[in-house]
């Protein structure tokens, strides 16, 4: 159970992302239980996307551009919200051929490591990352994102 300070906390980060669809941001049940994940273990987020053909952006704009390119305006911005959160890239690439288990169409594939999962929390509360998850609400059509304890 998340401390009342960790509760105001997820309580914050909710109201901020608000507007965007719920399964382009994380539940309070996703927040709770990686509030009790504790602040002492290095974690790892595995990202997975699906690009849409043409981005759709939340607010409602016209902007005619595919998924791939409101992606990287998402990552111009992301990475370096990523380095303030303490946190880095430990890789970012295309998958090919599936080798083992379903064949899902993923477009790319991004692992982050956090010295612990309050780096996850410090990034979702960055003013300029928060200002750019419009890009990448607009250029995702499916996503998986895990933490995975390091």
């Amino acid at each position: 159970m998340p401390s009342t300070s960790q509760t105001s906390r997820i309580d914050r980060l909710l109201a901020a992302y608000a507007d965007h669809p719920p399964q382009s941001v994380p539940s309070r049940a996703q927040w709770e239980s990686l509030a009790s994940l504790g602040e002492d273990r290095p974690v790892a987020l595995v990202n997975y996307f699906r690009f849409r053909q043409q981005a759709v952006y939340p607010d409602g704009r016209g902007d005619t551009v595919s998924g791939h390119e409101a992606f990287s305006r998402y990552t111009a911005v992301s990475g370096d919200a990523l380095t303030r959160a303490g946190g880095r890239f430990l890789m970012f690439g295309k998958p090919t051929v599936p080798l083992i288990g379903n064949d899902r169409p993923w477009d790319l594939v991004a692992i982050g490591s956090y010295r612990s999962p309050q780096g996850i929390f410090t990034i979702f509360e960055d003013p300029e990352y928060r200002a750019c998850m419009m890009h990448r609400t607009a250029a995702v059509e499916d996503q998986l994102v895990t933490v995975c304890v390091l």
